[in-house]
């Protein structure tokens, strides 16, 4: 009798399920973007099918590979976000609050260029399914990082630097970041190959390994990353205690796992280990950029001239001064002291 009873219950269950799924798919059919989805494409009864469709519209664009990849990329990224966020991710349903969740806490940790990157294929991505929120809502987008940038002042700066109760990556990572401006891809992409005694070969910005370029340790700074590495020869060591057949990864920074590995560069992983506890320990709100451009803000405006700029511009991996001018936010009023205090004119000149 009690298994009777079990049998109808899981029954009832399914059928609920099932008349739900049945009901929510006729609800899909019935909002006015999907009808607007090109004849030769079926109705998708869900948001993977949705993907499906843009992936089949991508390859029917005549578009590259890659660039197929890359938008199908960026809308499931934006997707699997909002989704894990407890927000709406129904194609027809995602809305102004999706679209700023995504710019400004999904991504806050992303160059402002990249942001844009993400949100302006997630558009097109729903375009295609007659939601046009992301044009409707007419989003700015700050190139210049006066805009775009925050800063730490020198005393966040310094009690980051300086902080108690950080792991030994955390403490690193910031070594490297506000104490040597080294970007957070910069960072992940490291290899022990790539200390030497005088300073690191970074591997910059770009596709694969991205550009070459050498920053000297400051002051201080090789002290704290040998310290690191003694922490890591451990860690090193316990994973081959565990595993015998284990292989070490030549990445400074390695997960904490059973078989430490370097970490992913387009995953969240670096930073939820690393990153966003500084944040929560420390009660400063600063994204990956913050840091980097702090440092070099820092430098600049306590020796603003141009030898110091054009030295950072090759530190920070730009392409030229006026770069770098831009990017640490130096505004004309700062401009035009710098101009005042440092005029060759005779007094009698003036």
């Amino acid at each position: 009798m009690a298994h009777a009873f079990s049998m109808n219950y899981e029954r009832e269950i399914r059928e609920n399920e099932i008349r739900l799924r049945n009901e929510q798919i006729a609800e899909r059919r019935g909002w006015p973007g999907i009808g607007t989805l090109p004849k030769k494409y079926p109705l998708p009864d869900t948001v993977e099918g949705d993907l499906e469709i843009y992936w089949e519209s991508l390859i029917d664009s005549g578009l590259g590979w890659h660039s197929v990849k890359a938008n199908y990329g960026a809308a499931r990224r934006c997707i699997k976000a909002l989704m894990d966020a407890g927000l709406s991710y129904e194609t027809a349903l995602i809305d102004r609050e999706e679209v700023l969740y995504l710019r400004d806490t999904e991504f806050r940790n992303l160059a402002p260029d990249t942001v844009k990157w993400y949100i302006c294929l997630f558009g097109k991505y729903l375009r295609l399914f007659g939601n046009t929120v992301v044009d409707d809502m007419n989003l700015q987008w700050h190139h210049s990082a006066v805009n775009s940038a925050d800063w730490l002042t020198k005393d966040q700066a310094i009690y980051l630097l300086g902080m108690d109760g950080l792991t030994p990556m955390q403490s690193m990572a910031l070594t490297l970041m506000l104490g040597m401006g080294l970007r957070r891809v910069e960072v992940i992409r490291l290899q022990m190959e790539d200390i030497k005694p005088e300073g690191l070969i970074v591997h910059g910005k770009g596709v694969g390994i991205g550009k070459y370029r050498f920053v000297p340790y400051p002051s201080g700074a090789k002290f704290r990353i040998d310290e690191f590495l003694r922490w890591r020869r451990g860690q090193v060591y316990e994973a081959k205690d565990r595993n015998f057949d284990y292989t070490e990864d030549p990445h400074v920074f390695l997960t904490q796992t059973e078989r430490p590995h370097g970490y992913n560069e387009a995953a969240t992983g670096f930073d939820k280990s690393v990153l966003i506890p500084i944040r929560k320990l420390s009660g400063i709100d600063f994204g990956n950029h913050t840091l980097r451009r702090t440092f070099a803000r820092l430098i600049y405006l306590d020796n603003k001239t141009d030898e110091t700029l054009r030295r950072l511009a090759r530190i920070l991996g730009h392409s030229s001064p006026q770069t770098t001018l831009r990017y640490i936010g130096i505004t004309d009023d700062e401009l035009r002291e710098t101009m005042e205090g440092m005029s060759l004119f005779r007094d009698s000149d003036l």
